[in-house]
């Protein structure tokens, strides 16, 4: 019995690993950080009015461009040379979480990525 124990164990700290952050959502939180309450404000309510770019005021326009600059920045103070390389990565960070996911079984539906099990003829 012991060995069935560790291996519980075993599942339930593997189940409780929660997987990296993703670099783009750490990014935008620290670039949406850096703004002020007033920039804030006024992207929420873009937002929430659904207003296209052609619809935007003066001062929506103010605040977009105050994001797109502080995002950039954040790009740039993690390392990156450029928004295209961060893209890149990011997409390739996106692809291995998917295939990490696919692996496992986890996040899959309809059974894709998990092993079959060998019938009596297999065996």
């Amino acid at each position: 019995m012991p060995n069935v124990r560790k291996r519980i164990e075993g599942l339930e700290r593997s189940l409780a690993r929660t997987p990296p952050p993703d670099p783009h959502d750490v990014i935008k939180l620290l670039a949406l950080q850096s703004l002020s309450m007033e920039e804030l404000t006024v992207l929420r309510d873009v937002i929430a009015e659904g207003k296209q770019e052609c619809q935007w005021t003066e001062c929506e326009l103010t605040a977009v461009k105050a994001l797109n600059c502080a995002f950039e920045r954040e790009v740039q103070r993690a390392g990156y040379r450029s928004m295209a390389e961060f893209q890149r990565r990011g997409r390739r960070h996106q692809r291995d979480q998917e295939d990490r996911g696919a692996r496992s079984g986890i996040g899959t539906s309809h059974g894709e990525g998990t092993r079959k099990r060998p019938t009596n003829d297999e065996t």
